[in-house]
Formats: structure tokens, C-alpha cells, sequence
């Protein structure tokens, strides 16, 4: 049997869906734990993304996540 290949930005719902049986989760209970975590930034990880979201400032209107 052949595997067959998608490209990511072409491949739609109706695709997915007969490739794998998905499922809808409507309890949030599962994500409690990352909702709720309390997430700490050190210094040089803000300084880092600082010097990101500056290097990156005038990509960040035409990022398209499709």
C-alpha cells in the first residue's frame, strides 16, 4: 500500500477527517493544568523575547497561520 503524502498549507478539514477519526473534546478539565500553571520568566528569556518581537516587529502584521 502506497503512503500518501499532503502538503500542510493545502490540506483541509474534510482531508483530516478521513485520514484520522477526530474527536471534539468539549471538557476543558484536560487543559486545567495549563491554564493554570504558574509559568516564570527568568531575565534573559524576557530579554530574549524582547529582542525578538523588536527584530521580528514588522513581520508581525503579515504573519498568517493558515
Amino acid at each position: 500500500m502506497e503512503k500518501k503524502s499532503y502538503i500542510f498549507s493545502e490540506i483541509s478539514f474534510k482531508i483530516l477527517n478521513e485520514i484520522a477519526d477526530f474527536k471534539q473534546v468539549r471538557n476543558r478539565e484536560i487543559f486545567k493544568e495549563w491554564f493554570n500553571f504558574k509559568y516564570e520568566i527568568n531575565e534573559y528569556d524576557k530579554e530574549f523575547l524582547k529582542k525578538l518581537i523588536i527584530k521580528n516587529e514588522f513581520n508581525i502584521d503579515f504573519y498568517n497561520k493558515k
